[in-house]
């Protein structure tokens, strides 16, 4: 498995994570759905502003 594959393997679980434990805090879908899209548009954005790597 490629280090790309793992690390998407990887982002999945913490999703499924993520949601399972907002799921059991009496979030609903729509919650959680909203929730993990600005996440991930947090992500997105650290990453777009992080210094490139040589």
């Amino acid at each position: 498995m490629s280090n790309f594959q793992a690390g998407y393997v990887h982002g999945v679980h913490v999703a499924a994570v993520t949601a399972s434990a907002l799921r059991d805090a009496g979030k609903t879908p729509d919650e959680i759905a909203a929730m993990l899209t600005e996440l991930a548009a947090r992500l997105e954005a650290d990453q777009d502003s992080a210094p490139e790597k040589p």
